[in-house]
C-alpha cells in the first residue's frame, strides 16, 4: 500500500522523491523501488502496533482509575452544603431502625456496643438519615465517612477496646453532624472562631488526612466535646477552648 499524504497515486506508479538520485546517499547503488516500499509499510505496521498497545496501557489505566495512598488518618468523602430541602427531607425519610446500625461479627458487636452506649449524643434522632457500620479491622485506615450514602463505617482492629471504637466514631460523627447541619456561613464561622490560617480548606482531599482541614477539626473539637481530648490530632488548631466547645454544641444540635 502507498503510504502518501494528498492525492492518491496509481498502484505501481513511482514516488519522484524516491526515485530522484539527487536523494541518494553515498557510493550505494539505488535501492529497488519494492525494496523501499516494502521497508515503509512495516515501518508504519509497527507504528501502528506500538500506538495500539500505549492507547490500550491508557484504557486499562483509565479503567482502574489511579493509585491513591491511604492514609493511617481517618478519611472522609465531601459533599455540597445540605439545604434547608435536603434536611427536611432526611428527618421525613429517616432510616428504618432495622438499618441503623450494622455489625459484621460477633467480636464487633461486642466491643462497639458498649462505645455506642459510653457517647452522649442522641445521633439517632438528630442524624435520622445515617447508618452506622462496624467492619473487622483495616490496618491502614479508621474511620469512613460517605457522604451521599450518609453511612459510616468504622473499622474495629484488632488490639481495639471500646474507648478506641468510641474516639473514632466519634470523629465520624462529627463529619456526619457537618454534613448534615452545617452551612457554609457556619463553616467559615468555625474556622474564625478556631483562628484558622485563611488558606485552610474546608474538605481534604481524596486520600489525604483531614486533620488538616477545617472539617477534620470540627470534627476532632465535637469528640473532644463528648469524650474528651486524650487523643487529640487537629492541627488546624489547640485542643477546643469552652467558647469553642459552646458553638459545637450549637451547631451540632
Amino acid at each position: 500500500m502507498n503510504q502518501h499524504t494528498g492525492s492518491r497515486q496509481p498502484t505501481g506508479a513511482l514516488d519522484p522523491a524516491l526515485d530522484d538520485p539527487a536523494l541518494d546517499r553515498g557510493d550505494q547503488p539505488p535501492v529497488p523501488r519494492a525494496l523501499i516500499r516494502f521497508r515503509f509499510d512495516r515501518a508504519a505496521f509497527a507504528l501502528f502496533v506500538g500506538l495500539a498497545g500505549v492507547l490500550a496501557i491508557s484504557a486499562f489505566a483509565d479503567l482502574n482509575g489511579p493509585e491513591v495512598a491511604e492514609s493511617d488518618a481517618l478519611r472522609f468523602e465531601p459533599a455540597p452544603d445540605p439545604s434547608p430541602d435536603t434536611q427536611s427531607t432526611a428527618v421525613t425519610n429517616a432510616r428504618p431502625e432495622s438499618e441503623r446500625v450494622h455489625f459484621d461479627s460477633e467480636r464487633t458487636a461486642l466491643l462497639a456496643t458498649p462505645a455506642l452506649a459510653q457517647l452522649p449524643y442522641d445521633w439517632e434522632s438528630l442524624l435520622p438519615q445515617w447508618r452506622l457500620e462496624f467492619i473487622e479491622g483495616n490496618d491502614r485506615v479508621a474511620g469512613y465517612t460517605w457522604s451521599q450514602e450518609q453511612r459510616i463505617e468504622v473499622f474495629v482492629r484488632s488490639d481495639a477496646t471500646s474507648n478506641d471504637v468510641a474516639r473514632i466514631l466519634a470523629h465520624e460523627l462529627g463529619h456526619a453532624v457537618d454534613l448534615t447541619h452545617n452551612t457554609a456561613e457556619e463553616r467559615q464561622a468555625w474556622l474564625d472562631q478556631r483562628g484558622a490560617d485563611d488558606a485552610t480548606p474546608w474538605w481534604p482531599s481524596s486520600g489525604a488526612a483531614d486533620f488538616e482541614t477545617g472539617a477534620g477539626d470540627f470534627a476532632e473539637c465535637f469528640t473532644v466535646w463528648l469524650i474528651g481530648d486524650d487523643d487529640y490530632r487537629s492541627v488546624v488548631g489547640p485542643a477546643p477552648s469552652a467558647a469553642d466547645l459552646e458553638l459545637i454544641a450549637q451547631l451540632a444540635s
